[in-house]
């Protein structure tokens, strides 16, 4: 089975601003979503924060949804675990003060680089991804999720504290589609969705 490898970095930011994470915790502000691309795709994003605090042992928690707003069914295409797959958020800006502490944990094995993993527990049980190692090593598979006239699908997925730092995050996305009984593979939609994390 072929597989990919994609670094798993939620440890890199950590500590890079107002020392430990483990202390008081972090609050996760509502996203904002935009969308680009496509102008035509029946597809709107949208992102909602169920949980907005992440504390040690108690992640904050994130809802991302896609609606179908056409008048046809459409299906999204994905990695395993659709319908979104494994999601990463990545730092918007290091400013030399942080790059120079993560290159001293990376170097002190500390710390992993990369971006910070939206985490589902479904990551673990599955047999297309494996947790095993510094990275999620992932399948090289493809799913299709139906998503029907007006219906719209959603998924959880957590904020940890572990590895958190104050600042902001954007999650970049391209989505492709295709439609039921059409082409399959009709485009894709970007979307970025920018979150505000702040240390309490």
């Amino acid at each position: 089975m072929n597989r990919k490898i994609v670094a798993v970095g939620a440890i890199a930011i950590a500590l890079l601003v107002g020392g430990s994470v483990l202390g008081g915790g972090h609050t996760v502000d509502e996203p904002v979503v935009k969308r680009s691309g496509a102008a035509d795709s029946p597809l709107a994003f949208s992102a909602t924060i169920l949980d907005e605090r992440a504390t040690d042992g108690d992640p904050a928690v994130l809802e991302l949804s896609a609606t179908n707003t056409g008048d046809e069914p459409v299906v999204l295409h994905s990695g395993p675990l659709p319908p979104f797959g494994v999601v990463y958020a990545s730092p918007t800006l290091w400013d030399p003060w942080q790059l120079a502490a993560m290159g001293e944990r990376v170097a002190s094995g500390q710390f992993y680089g990369g971006d910070y993993p939206l985490w589902r527990d479904a990551y673990a049980a599955s047999d297309e991804i494996d947790v095993s190692g510094w990275g999620l090593e992932t399948a090289d598979v493809g799913y299709r999720t139906r998503i029907g006239v007006g219906e719209t699908v959603s998924e959880t997925f957590e904020i940890g504290e572990r590895g958190l730092a104050s600042g902001t995050y954007t999650i970049d996305r391209e989505q492709p589609y295709g439609f039921v009984g059409g082409p399959n593979n009709a485009g894709a939609v970007s979307y970025r969705i920018t979150v505000d994390v702040s240390r309490e």
